[in-house]
């Protein structure tokens, strides 16, 4: 048995291992968290067998994981060291003026004794414990009980014999009936504890001492002192799942381990969860039910189990709860006897408040089984029939509600009469009701397209040099495809540059110049030519030294743009438009992420090129001198032509859009632990023809697409120990039809269909070779092999409805699924791996507004997308173990949302805005296979877990933690004010905020990989003479100087936290310049 020693810190005192006898002689051991000093304060306590000493981040490490990443509020006020497994937090009740008490139960932990779960032993036991800490001198008297599971289960057993110091109970999530909550479910074996027993309470039994685990809380044994053989570990316990399967009917072994109900008349909080059905689900509802307790109320909340009970929500509730039964406040008087978060589709919880459970307002409703037509149906059927499935070769049977137009909710209890037959000896029946859409798709769950001009741009390193002469960004989100273009499975961003104007001269000329050596340049002149036709012509340079220390992320563009319009009659028009780019410089730029043990003047834009201590295989041991490369470098040139030919045929336009584009693209970098080279050439041809039509009753639309592509990619890298590359010709092509249609149903109600079929082929070869200093030219040492293609096919749809609620006020909902092609990933020395489609369902529904005289804006949209197979691009090691940048399929995600967007225009010199957004995104399963443990290595801090799967192969699981550079909540906020100054013109003052929580940057999801929240704040100031054809500006971007990561990978090397370094991409520092504007 442990020692009882007492550990004073500066918000609490701790006492560990305190002694309390028992009246058969043997001394439970229990923890004590109290606050500092001598005063007498309320007690919170738990009683069991998990383990007082094995904390929750130890003993389960992936849960904690998931919970703490998507609810950082968990975490908010505590460092986390003293969660344990279903208990409350010290850290948050302690403050709160409250003493945590954790006993471990006879036989677990420290506490030795035979163990017996449930047992009436370990009841008297608890209710002893009860009575001893209400007569301590740190205890006021008052003892609550709160606790999730098996914590629950004890307490209405313990609340049944009525201990004297017992004031209140919260039961989080736990079961009522010994026998049909938790061994024999309709009767029917549960194997549940046969499982869980071994894996949670024998691991932690008393008497494992050194063979057993140490805790992370307080460095000593979990199991106690001494050290017990197997069979002697065996002869202290119950066999509890033989025990369970010799004990077919409710007998004493069960009636012994159930609650009298009219013995608990101590107040409680019953909190169940709408997903713990099976174990959890029932025995809240028959608490509330059944216990005597004239003060008792139930709770209803939804996600997985004990999230809730650690999130602000069940906290504060918990706190509020016991603030009035144990220290007299009025906290509680607003509380309904019954708070529900009522589910609905998509995972959301609507909050519903009531007298009693059931509802009062339950309609009690009949459905009946049609054999024949396996349906449900409110009508009682006029005969009798039958239906028969196989249980061991189907799903069985499923009966269908027809689609509703109107909702209905079922919150309640539901109970089935049956009448079956069986060919086997017994008969084991399921009865599961679920919700489904109309189209029978269950209700459970990214690349962006990018177009000018209406033309795919598939690599997007040729889409920043064109970004001049913008007349407006179209962005579409979520999946993409049955209105133009290239599919796409995460949204569409479509620039539109400036056409020509028929018949005007016109034109501007602006330039900038700021810190990092800024100077800019960029004009446009708009020449008629005759009647019908006009060109445009347009063009930037932007030269700007790089912003991280050794010089990388600088800008060295020059591009051009000319657009030639003709309109030879009312109905035909014909815009042939050709760009040409250049990009120089020193190109991408890589910084060492902070991980918190820096010193005071540490430079979040040092390079990574100048950090030695990431590198010291790659440049030499890390001792003086120390040169930094100085080699990086990127040359990149694009051309691109097109038109777009647009016919007025009576019943609809024409629109046809051929395309070329053409890179030529080469550049050498520092990225994680290796210098990567690349060498591109890049060819694109695309056509889109499409008809459509626009009138009040329907609007219409429906084309054809097609995507070429050629790419001969040369790829190395190298260290001290490796110099390898490969060379890959790959041949993506695509064809699609598509159509979309919306109906005008009524003069304010608009349904909405589309399609889209896309047949896509991927083909490829690929060459091994070495790479020599200084890399080029690529070196062949093996044959070219030639990869089987890869063919795609799928269909694509949208459906969704409009509804004008008032004028300026549209509702509307859409659900639409998504493709994304896969493909060959290169590799530096195994060749090209193939990647899957990615797929997405989402479902969208929002609300556009205008009030108040068009003066207030206010759109609102929530949606849920569900991934499966999703692409993620990122640096890893590929199958011969090499770090290389990989395209890979890695599970499944789901992302929930609500986006805010709100534009207030008090005064015509006056304008505010802002929007929210929140995003909830997790992995619902994550795997991963490579070659190596990589940055998966415990030492790494990683908070996935990697699973050794022979031949040196790791299979990483990532599952239930979020989307990596998705933060929870983010936004911007602006206003700006115009001041009149008469004849002499205007000022106009603008001030914005972005914002952003803490987010994780890569897969990697090791400690320094994890951003903390930021906010960047901007202002400009612009001068504009009454005349109108002049502007000059002054601006400053990120005028706090905030350092934000945008992504990056992992470098297995300890940096000072004892964690990995983390290389990563990096936003600008604080810049500031002028920019002016003359117009002609």
């Amino acid at each position: 048995m442990g020692e009882h020693r007492v550990e004073i810190l500066p918000d609490m005192t701790i006492e560990w291992d305190v002694p309390i006898p028992m009246d058969d002689g043997v001394v439970l051991r229990a923890d004590v968290f109290r606050p500092n000093g001598t005063g007498r304060h309320p007690v919170i306590m738990t009683h069991g067998p998990y383990g007082k000493n094995l904390s929750f981040s130890q003993g389960w490490p992936t849960q904690f994981n998931a919970l703490t990443t998507a609810w950082p509020e968990v975490l908010e006020g505590s460092s986390g060291r003293f969660h344990v497994w279903e208990t409350v937090d010290p850290e948050k009740w302690v403050p709160e003026g409250y003493v945590c008490l954790r006993v471990d139960a006879r036989g677990s932990g420290q506490s030795p004794g035979y163990l017996n779960p449930f047992s009436p032993r370990e009841i008297d036991d608890y209710a002893a414990c009860i009575e001893w800490a209400g007569v301590q001198d740190w205890s006021d008297g008052k003892v609550g009980l709160n606790g999730i599971s098996y914590y629950a289960i004890t307490q209405w057993l313990v609340a049944a014999r009525q201990p004297r110091h017992l004031a209140a109970v919260c039961a989080w999530e736990g079961a009522a009936d010994f026998y049909r909550d938790q061994t024999r479910h309709g009767g029917m074996l549960s194997t549940f504890w046969a499982t869980l027993a071994p894996r949670q309470i024998w691991r932690v039994q008393h008497g494992l001492g050194e063979r057993g685990l140490v805790s992370e809380l307080n460095g000593g044994p979990v199991s106690g002192d001494i050290t017990l053989s197997d069979e002697e570990l065996a002869a202290n316990r119950i066999d509890f799942a033989e025990e369970i399967r010799r004990h077919e009917l409710e007998d004493a072994f069960h009636l012994d381990r159930s609650v009298d109900w009219s013995k608990v008349t101590v107040p409680f909080l019953s909190a169940a969860n709408w997903a713990g059905q099976g174990l959890h689900g029932r025995g809240n509802f028959e608490a509330f039910g059944q216990a005597a307790s004239s003060e008792k109320f139930l709770e209803a909340h939804g996600y997985e189990h004990w999230t809730t009970f650690y999130t602000d929500y069940g906290r504060e509730m918990q706190l509020r709860f016991f603030d009035h039964y144990l220290k007299g406040r009025d906290t509680w008087s607003d509380q309904p006897r019954v708070l529900l978060q009522v589910r609905h589709p998509g995972e959301k919880f609507v909050e519903r408040r009531a007298e009693d459970w059931p509802l009062p307002q339950t309609e009690w409703t009949p459905f009946y089984l049609d054999a024949e037509a396996e349906s449900l149906s409110r009508t009682e059927p006029s005969d009798s029939g039958e239906a028969t499935y196989d249980a061991l070769e189907s799903s069985g049977l499923t009966f269908v509600y027809p689609p509703q137009d109107d909702a209905f909710e079922v919150t309640g209890p539901v109970a089935a009469k049956l009448w079956i037959s069986s060919s086997t000896t017994d008969a084991d029946l399921f009865l599961t009701l679920r919700l489904f859409d109309p189209a029978q798709n269950s209700r459970s769950q990214s690349a962006v397209a990018f177009n000018i001009d209406n033309v795919y741009i598939a690599r997007t390193t040729q889409v920043g040099p064109l970004m001049f002469d913008v007349a407006r960004l179209e962005i579409l989100k979520g999946p993409q495809g049955t209105l133009y273009g290239r599919n796409a499975s995460g949204g569409a961003i479509n620039i539109i540059t400036n056409n020509p104007e028929i018949g005007e001269m016109s034109g501007y000329f602006g330039g900038s110049v700021g810190n990092l050596g800024l100077q800019s340049f960029n004009g446009a002149l708009n020449a008629p030519l005759g009647e019908n036709a006009a060109l445009r012509i347009a063009g930037q340079i932007v030269d700007r030294s790089g912003y991280t220390s050794n010089g990388g992320q600088d800008e060295k563009t020059k591009a051009a743009r000319a657009k030639l319009l003709w309109e030879p009659s009312d109905f035909v028009s014909l815009l042939i438009s050709a760009d040409i780019s250049a990009v120089r410089g020193q190109g991408s730029g890589v910084v060492v992420k902070e991980n918190g043990a820096e010193p005071t003047n540490f430079d979040p834009w040092r390079d990574i090129t100048q950090t030695p201590l990431a590198y010291p295989f790659l440049f030499g041991p890390n001792t003086a001198p120390y040169t930094a490369p100085d080699d990086r470098f990127i040359r990149s040139d694009t051309k691109g032509i097109s038109a777009e030919l647009n016919a007025d045929l009576g019943f609809a336009t024409l629109t046809v859009i051929p395309a070329y584009r053409h890179q030529n693209q080469e550049f050498a970098s520092y990225t994680s632990r290796f210098r990567f080279y690349e060498k591109l050439k890049d060819e694109e041809t695309t056509l889109e023809a499409r008809l459509g039509n626009d009138t009040a009753a329907l609007k219409w639309v429906a084309g054809v697409y097609y995507f070429d592509e050629n790419s001969d990619l040369q790829y190395s890298a190298f260290n001290a120990a490796r110099r390898s590359g490969t060379e890959l010709l790959l041949q993506p092509s695509a064809w699609a039809a598509f159509a979309q249609a919306t109906v005008s149903v009524t003069p304010r109600l608009r349904a909405i269909g589309g399609i889209r079929y896309t047949a896509e082929q991927v083909e490829g070869r690929y060459q091994q070779g070495d790479s020599a200093l200084p890399l080029v030219p690529f070196t062949s040492t093996r044959p070219i092999v030639t990869v089987d293609p890869l063919k795609f096919r799928r269909t694509n749809f949208k459906a969704g409805l409009e509804f004008d609620a008032a004028p300026q006020s549209m509702l509307y909902a859409t659900y639409v699924t998504g493709f994304k092609g896969g493909g060959f990933s290169l590799t530096i020395s195994c060749g090209a791996e193939e990647f899957s489609p990615e797929t997405v369902e989402a479902l969208t529904l929002g609300s556009r507004n205008r009030f108040a005289d068009n003066k207030v804006q206010l759109n609102i949209e929530a949606y849920q997308w569900k991934y499966k197979d999703q692409q993620t691009s990122y640096i890893g090691q590929d199958g011969c173990g090499v770090t290389t940048l990989l395209t890979r399929n890695v599970g499944n995600a789901t992302i929930r949302g609500l986006s805010t967007d709100l534009t207030v225009k008090p005064t015509p010199l006056d304008t505010v805005r802002l929007a929210v957004e929140y995003n909830h995104s997790r992995y619902d399963d994550f795997s991963n296979s490579q070659f190596g443990i990589g940055s998966y290595a415990a030492a790494g801090g990683s908070r996935c877990t990697p699973t050794a799967t022979g031949g040196g192969f790791f299979n990483i699981d990532c599952s239930g933690l979020p989307l990596p550079r998705t933060p929870r909540w983010s936004g911007s906020a602006s206003a700006e004010h115009v001041f009149e100054l008469g004849g002499a013109g205007d000022l106009r003052l603008t001030g914005d905020m972005v914002f952003a929580s803490s987010r994780w940057l890569s897969i990697d999801y090791v400690p320094n990989g994890r951003d903390d929240a930021y906010q960047t704040y901007n202002a400009a100031l612009e001068y504009r003479p009454a005349s109108g054809n002049f502007s000059l500006t002054a601006f400053m971007n990120n005028i706090t100087d905030t350092a934000v990561y945008t992504g990056g990978s992992s470098i297995p090397f300890a940096a000072p936290n004892g964690f990995n370094y983390f290389a990563a991409n990096i936003l600008p520092p604080r810049t500031y310049g002028l920019r002016a504007r003359v117009d002609f």
